[in-house]
């Protein structure tokens, strides 16, 4: 399993969105003091990022299904970017009182690993079908042919 580089594509791509929700997403800097905004404090944010972490968890485990692991490295893909999507939409619509963590681009990163590991799956998808093509086929009477 952790042979592929998918796997560690896919894995790396969960870690930072799981590290997301430990982590700031601004900061309210005001006269009386500082107050920190995380990201599981705002809905949306939360449930996207339980859905790509989610969408990566299931993904790096499904190693021996290489159609149902494509389809869920794809879906994170566009999971994240949705994410990052409203992370910049609350970017440009902000105050001069936030200042923003550099996490911010955590799902940018994690969108690129799950297009990564999308790739490296097609590819040992090809290389495994390839394999098995030019290996031959067995006839009845244990003849090997090649097609």
């Amino acid at each position: 399993m952790w042979r592929r580089i998918h796997t560690l594509y896919l894995a790396l791509a969960a870690l930072l969105i799981a590290a997301m929700f430990f982590m700031k997403f601004a900061t309210v800097v005001a006269p009386d003091g500082e107050e920190d905004i995380m990201y599981y404090e705002m809905t949306p944010t939360a449930l996207l990022m339980l859905s790509a972490l989610c969408a990566n968890g299931v993904a790096v485990f499904t190693y021996k299904n290489r159609l149902l692991q494509m389809r869920l490295a794809s879906t994170a893909a566009l999971v994240c970017l949705a994410l990052q999507i409203y992370l910049a939409y609350h970017f440009f619509r902000a105050d001069d009182q936030l200042v923003f963590s550099i996490s911010m681009a955590f799902p940018l990163v994690a969108s690129i690993l799950d297009f990564l590991a999308f790739r490296a799956i097609i590819t040992d998808d090809i290389a495994v079908f390839t394999a098995i093509r030019t290996r031959g086929k067995k006839k009845e009477d244990g003849e090997i042919t090649n097609p």
